[in-house]
């Protein structure tokens, strides 16, 4: 039923959107699908800022060099990159410098989320262990999409989104609306078995916004949080069409896997099943959830768009795309912008897009889910029981003297 339904929506598709249209170059801009580069070298000066972090902070530069799971020959460039990359994440929300070198508000981030004692840790279990290979990295996270009812070893490419938590944080972050790369993203190739992490987010910056629907008719617009995938359910990521300058992706979702009681043909790219902030505090309460799911199909026009073909999936948005953030300057023309923002669509560094949109054009699309760190952690330890028991339980074959 789902083949057909792609099918048909796709045939309507213009040329700019079909899956079969593949360019060599990102919007004029050539990008290297098999290699990235965040260019921090050219932001900062690494020679004195890596001399810097040795001196006055080897033990934690050793710690940081094992905890985001860097090669063992990593150099103190490369650790104080990755520093420079953390400073960024959190530059807004935490007021951190961003100048690659450590000190007391870059070492408190540190000891909060990445420094914990195993004993006290809530997200130990998402990451691989330390110094593992780049094929068990791919075999550990392609354990956790099958736990939502995929396979990332069939798909040329897979991506996993893991929103709630820092890459390779041992402590989760709470989901709410602000300017910060708080979830994480794991790219996962087949042919390769290689593995890509990296931050962004899955979740808007602002609480307000006059391009957002009001859902329940208070006067207020309501900005949306997009739902974590469920059981057997993903989205697909298409090359999508430039935006003030830069790469963007479309993103596809089948509304009848989402809920939907009949196959609408009308939902096009960026049609997203979401949750509305209507207390515009930047959370998602479980009221709103629940609210979100009961209304009727919001449209655009703040009306139930398909008078009722869509009934069962409940408040939507339709403008979920995945493009730069906030570390981004938006260009028109010849002339510099203010940063991206986000109002409810996915974002990431400028590289990150390239990336995938040069891999989405290579193999069509690429499948993605988001997932809830909390729940996924839940998910592992009962795995982790069920496997513990398997192995101590006694063989139960009779043995005949």
């Amino acid at each position: 039923m789902f083949i057909l339904f792609f099918i048909s929506c796709l045939s309507s598709l213009p040329d700019s959107f079909r899956l079969d249209n593949v360019t060599k170059k990102v919007f004029g801009k050539k990008v290297d699908c098999q290699h990235r580069s965040y260019d921090v070298g050219v932001q900062i000066d690494l020679p004195v800022v890596a001399a810097y972090n040795r001196f006055y902070y080897s033990d934690e530069m050793d710690r940081i060099k094992s905890t985001f799971r860097l090669p063992n020959d990593a150099s103190d460039e490369q650790i104080s990159s990755r520093i420079f990359l953390l400073q960024e994440d959190l530059s807004f929300s935490h007021s951190l410098t961003v100048d690659g070198m450590l000190g007391p508000d870059t070492s408190e981030i540190l000891e909060r989320y990445f420094f914990v004692e195993d004993n006290d840790v809530a997200a130990g279990n998402l990451w691989p262990p330390l110094a593992s290979t780049p094929q068990e990295q791919h075999a550990h996270f392609s354990k956790i999409v099958e736990l939502y009812g995929h396979s990332a070893k069939s798909k040329p490419a897979f991506l996993l989104s893991i929103r709630g938590v820092f890459p390779y944080a041992k402590e989760l972050y709470p989901t709410r609306y602000q300017t910060v790369y708080g979830d994480t993203f794991i790219l996962l190739l087949k042919k390769s078995l290689q593995v890509y992490v990296f931050s962004g987010s899955t979740h808007a910056y602002v609480t307000e916004s006059g391009r957002v629907l009001d859902a329940n008719g208070d006067d207020w617009r309501d900005v949306p949080l997009s739902r974590t995938h469920h059981n057997g359910v993903s989205t697909m990521i298409l090359p999508g069409e430039a935006q003030f300058g830069h790469a963007s992706l479309d993103m596809w979702n089948d509304p009848v896997r989402w809920g939907a009681v009949v196959e609408p043909l009308q939902w096009d790219k960026n049609y997203f099943p979401v949750y509305r902030d209507v207390d515009h505090d930047g959370k998602i309460a479980l009221y709103e959830r629940l609210d979100s799911l009961a209304r009727s199909s919001v449209s655009k026009f703040g009306q139930d768009a398909f008078k009722g073909s869509v009934n069962g999936i409940g408040d939507y948005s339709h403008q979920i795309s995945f493009h730069p953030g906030f570390d981004s300057i938006r260009r028109s023309g010849d002339m510099d912008l203010d940063p991206f923002s986000s109002i409810g669509s996915h974002t990431t560094r400028t590289q990150d897009i390239d990336y995938l949109h040069c891999l989405s054009e290579g193999h069509g699309h690429i499948e993605y889910i988001v997932v809830d760190a909390k729940e996924t952690v839940k998910r592992l330890n009962s795995l982790a029981t069920n496997e513990q028991g398997k192995e101590s339980k006694p063989d139960e074959k009779l043995v005949v003297e």
